[in-house]
């Protein structure tokens, strides 16, 4: 039986595999809580200035979200 980080690495990778044939880039990050700590994966395939990029924008609007209040209507 293989350690459970290379049953991740499977997962994630098997997942890339699949998405990689409908999209030009994929990126996944995958984390886990466990007893001894967090459990964080990331991984992905195609264009890496494409990925950073597109990365970059999702962190930048999380950010704007966050400092701008929600409508409270």
């Amino acid at each position: 039986m293989k350690d459970q980080t290379e049953q991740d690495e499977l997962r994630i990778n098997k997942a890339i595999d699949e998405l990689s044939e409908f999209f030009d880039t994929v990126h996944v990050f995958a984390t886990r809580d466990e007893p001894d700590g967090t459990v964080a994966l990331q991984r992905g395939a195609g264009n890496w200035y494409a990925r950073y990029g597109q990365i970059e924008l999702w962190v930048e609007k999380e950010k704007r979200r966050e400092i701008q209040p929600e409508d409270e209507t």
